[in-house]
């Protein structure tokens, strides 16, 4: 850029920034406490989202159950209602993100304390499948601390090689256990 020295910003006359910053500048104390109520408020949107995200989980409904709750919303005319975000992919990816951020702070527990005991348990469905749940058991601070880490479909066969197997790739990739 011509005129820009090493080390400087280029910023142009017409970019949206500076006309927001003269007109954040403009504005009086008021208008910025109405601004940062707004925000306030898009948060408990958020919440009501994530409150009807887990009502849905917990009563083992189908993803296309929350997307359809934004038409009761609407109906009730609820003024706290988020306007976006009400699709069944964006409830599964809210779900996958949080399902990310309690799996890195299980690993980093896991990986922080010093007493650790993995449990397995294999239990039956009605239509015979086998599977194998597995909780792990720490000590912080002299407390016992009970996770649960997992549950895999034992799958062929529910023998001690494929039951160490399943744990040992539980541990791996639940666990943050490292592979050895």
């Amino acid at each position: 850029m011509k005129g820009v020295k090493k080390g400087e910003w280029y910023t142009n006359n017409d970019c949206k920034h500076n006309i927001n910053q003269v007109v954040y500048a403009s504005k009086g104390r008021e208008s910025i406490l109405q601004v940062t109520n707004g925000l306030l408020g898009e948060k408990h949107k958020k919440l009501v989202q994530f409150a009807t995200m887990f009502h849905t989980l917990k009563h083992d409904m189908l993803m296309f159950e929350y997307e359809v709750q934004k038409d009761l919303f609407d109906f009730l005319n609820l003024e706290k209602s988020p306007k976006m975000h009400w699709t069944n992919n964006s409830g599964r990816v809210m779900v996958q993100h949080m399902h990310g951020i309690i799996l890195e702070a299980t690993q980093f527990a896991i990986g922080a304390t010093q007493y650790v005991s993995f449990i397995c348990d294999e239990a039956s469905t009605i239509e015979n499948q086998s599977w194998l749940l597995i909780h792990v058991y720490m000590v912080q601070n002299w407390l016992k601390l009970l996770i649960f880490l997992c549950l895999e479909c034992v799958v062929p066969k529910s023998n001690a090689n494929n039951l160490t197997l399943i744990l040992m790739q539980a541990l791996v990739h639940q666990g943050g256990l490292i592979e050895n």
